[in-house]
């Protein structure tokens, strides 16, 4: 939240007597940024963008809507499946940093995009904000297809503080290659590009 509204909501709040809910909100929302960029697997270039927000924006794809379970392939390096492990042997998650929201994964024909920073225009998915905006809300991107894989009638819920949340911290990502671009996946064995990926 900006600092106006902040201000705005503690005047309310403490004419109707709400003034410990509000705290614990305000408190919520700083700290939810903070643990946003905390839980970020790869490191931010927060140069000329807001930290608070690109962290809630983090926060929004790897707590809530786990955007790299799509676009992220393989999610995990070997060993480190969490998914492989059992009640009596956990795996911690070792995620794959490298190839961060690179894209890459299978469904039938279809194939996730790469939603890191382009490299010719630094945008991230190579959209524009209103375009990312756009394709949250209606499931159309670059192209005139639908998105057919991609669960946009949920996200279209998110509100475009929201999603401007998600461009900021996508946009502070290093940009990233894919392990895999073709359907069905065929690419090189290697220890950042295991075979055999799981299945979701």
């Amino acid at each position: 939240m900006n600092r106006e509204i902040l201000l705005l909501i503690a005047a309310l709040c403490s004419i109707v007597r709400w003034v410990p809910y509000c705290a614990a909100e305000e408190a919520a929302s700083e700290s939810t940024g903070e643990r946003g960029a905390k839980i970020s697997p790869v490191p931010l270039n927060l140069q000329g963008k807001d930290r608070n927000v690109a962290g809630w924006g983090s926060y929004l794809v790897n707590a809530i809507a786990d955007c790299g379970g799509c676009h992220t392939f393989p999610q995990f390096l070997a060993g480190g499946d969490p998914f492989q492990g059992t009640s009596r042997t956990p795996i911690s998650p070792m995620r794959n940093a490298r190839h961060y929201l690179a894209g890459g994964r299978c469904f039938g024909h279809i194939i996730s995009s790469n939603l890191t920073p382009n490299l010719d225009t630094g945008l991230p998915s190579n959209m524009t904000l209103a375009q990312f905006i756009t394709a949250m809300h209606s499931g159309k991107g670059n192209s005139p297809a639908l998105f057919r894989i991609m669960p946009w009638p949920t996200y279209h819920n998110m509100t475009d503080r929201d999603i401007g949340a998600i461009y900021q911290y996508l946009s502070a990502i290093p940009h990233a290659e894919p392990c895999n671009s073709t359907c069905p996946p065929s690419y090189a064995n290697t220890q950042d590009c295991p075979h055999t990926a799981p299945p979701r």
